[in-house]
Formats: C-alpha cells, structure tokens, sequence
C-alpha cells in the first residue's frame, strides 16, 4: 500500500485496536527492542492495552487510512517534562513512518504542557536512534545501571538546555514516576 507520512494519525489507544495490535506486534523483535512483553493473540493485547490505560500515559494508535492500526505510542507526562515509547507494527515497517510517530507524540506532549520529551531506546537500535536524531533528538552521555545499561537516552526540547541539567531532570522524572530505572546522578 502507498501511503505517506502526513496521512497517519493518532487515536486513543482502546481494546478494540487489540486484534491488530497483536497481528503487527507479532514478530519478536519488536518486543525484544522496546522490551515489552510478548502479546501471542488479541487476548493478549486486550489485557496489556487495559494494564496499560490504568498507568499515567497517554496510549495512542498510528492510524493510516483503509489499514487500521500501524503502529503505537505512549506519553508518560511528568510536570513540563514526557517520557516518549513507541513502534511500528511488522508489515510497517521502512517505510518512515516511525519519524510522523515521533513527532505525532512530541505534539502530544507539547499540548499537555511538557516541551520537554525524553526517550531512550537499546544502544543496538541503531534505526530508531536514527529516527529519533532526524526528528531533533540529541543523545544524553549518561547510562542506567544494570539491567538497562544498554539503554540509551535522548531528548529533545524547543529552547537549548545543558545536557547535564537534562540528565537531572531525567533521573528526578524517573524517580518520581516509579519508571525502576537506576539511573546514577
């Protein structure tokens, strides 16, 4: 199917997208790169879209016309500042679509009131760090402790800022929303 960026979108994310989600959720390596866990079938999905919508983030579906569901993101809000987690499904993709995702979830944010967005992807992931630098994320010198110190952590925000102070507000933000990362000051 041809379809470009700009005609994805986002909706809020329920248990009626299950079925798809768990269709495009379906090869490993997308649970192994966003370290979520397996979803086998739509029940699956069901439940870790409910267990998800009953934590402080904001789920939303990448939606793209006469296809459905493509991919999904999430925005953990923490005061001005958000944690941004996402992917895109299987048959999706190459195709670019994982930068609209990127900046579709900086918007989000940004009209919640956090203009700072945080994310971290495995060092391995060398696509989505891709992604992420041409959607104007920078990359943070700071690594977690085990078990995620093959994280690595970026950010992107409107005005400069130090990235020392960055690397601050990003262990307080992990801190106060219970993320259990071990991040050292």
């Amino acid at each position: 199917m041809d379809l470009r960026a700009d005609e994805l979108w986002l909706e809020p994310l329920s248990t009626a997208h299950a079925a798809a989600l768990a269709w495009q959720y379906r090869s490993p390596a997308i649970a192994e790169l966003t370290q979520l866990p397996p979803l086998r079938d739509p029940a699956h999905a069901a439940d870790w879209i409910r267990q998800r919508l009953a934590q402080p983030v904001l789920a939303r579906a990448l939606m793209a016309p006469r296809v459905g569901l493509v991919g999904c993101v999430e925005v953990m809000l923490g005061g001005q500042d958000a944690f941004l987690c996402l992917w895109i499904g299987t048959d999706w993709q190459g195709r670019g679509w994982g930068q609209r995702l990127i900046s579709l979830g900086c918007e989000l944010a940004a009209t919640e009131g956090a203009p700072l967005m945080l994310t971290a992807t495995l060092h391995a992931n060398a696509t989505s760090r891709a992604a992420l630098r041409r959607c104007g994320f920078a990359e943070l010198p700071g690594r977690a402790r085990a078990p995620d110190h093959d994280r690595v952590f970026l950010y992107r925000t409107p005005t400069d800022i130090d990235p020392a102070q960055v690397w601050e507000r990003l262990v307080d933000f992990s801190v106060r929303m219970n993320t259990g990362m071990d991040l050292p000051r």
